[in-house]
């Protein structure tokens, strides 16, 4: 089974788990650990923003 990488957003505490956690075993903060983005979900994310931001200038440009 593969493992799913964590972090705390509590106390940054970064960790592996074959299951999903909701509580971080380092502080033991409840409701504060979330799934770590992989690299290429940072990409995506950060490419769909950069499409928004020229679908905005493309549009403000009409209006000069």
């Amino acid at each position: 089974m593969m493992k799913t990488s964590y972090h705390c957003t509590k106390c940054n505490y970064k960790f592996q788990r074959d299951k999903e956690v909701t509580k971080c075993p380092y502080c033991g903060a409840t409701g504060s650990v979330e799934k770590s983005k992989t690299a290429q979900e940072l990409l995506d994310a950060l490419t769909e923003m950069d499409d928004t931001l020229q679908d905005t200038r493309e549009e403000m440009g009409k209006y000069r």
